[in-house]
């Protein structure tokens, strides 16, 4: 099981991700640098988002690193801060997981074809509630663009959960094909 850790940086808006990110492709490394916020898994607590309001030109990040690249991470901060990039490292976090309830409605047969392949090729990482529900409608009835009546519908409910490193590219997959995510949470 690979080892991540969450850090918590407060830096300036817009240069100390590229700068780290950088540094670690500078150095060779090819390890993934997630910013959570931008894959929709940060939880700020109200004191991060009243300092950013407070704080225009700062950022709080919430970034994921694997274990074995942390002295790197810290490289690449003191060397931001040595060129006069505010990058300051609040907190870590270790992380070995993560888990989320989704919700899937899909109104088109492609994109359902998609998603039934990803909720059956990632069988042991996802729990359904009730299954997946097909529906094709009665083509030959006349179904207007705006109606709410669809030729195709897909449903399903569940979870998944597993290693960070197993699933970040599933969720990122089932995002892209319209599953919606709710109480993501980072072990």
């Amino acid at each position: 099981m690979t080892k991540f850790i969450e850090i918590v940086v407060e830096c300036e808006k817009g240069l100390c991700e590229g700068f780290i990110k950088g540094y670690f492709r500078g150095k060779g490394s090819e390890s993934p640098i997630m910013n959570l916020e931008k894959i929709e898994l940060e939880n700020d607590d109200f004191s991060e988002n009243l300092e950013e309001f407070l704080h225009p030109g700062e950022e709080i990040l919430h970034l994921l690193i694997k274990e074995e690249d942390l002295s790197l991470f810290c490289e690449a901060t003191k060397l931001c801060e040595k060129e006069g990039i505010i990058c300051r490292q609040r907190k870590t976090k270790n992380r070995t997981s993560v888990n989320a309830n989704f919700v899937l409605k899909i109104y088109d047969k492609k994109r359902g074809e998609i998603a039934k392949n990803l909720l059956k090729e990632n069988e042991k990482y996802i729990k359904l509630k009730k299954g997946v529900v097909e529906k094709y409608n009665n083509e030959e009835e006349e179904i207007e663009l705006y109606a709410p009546k669809h030729n195709y519908e897909l449903k399903a409910k569940g979870s998944i959960e597993g290693d960070i490193s197993d699933i970040m590219n599933l969720y990122l997959k089932m995002k892209d094909v319209g599953f919606e995510f709710k109480d993501v949470k980072l072990k």
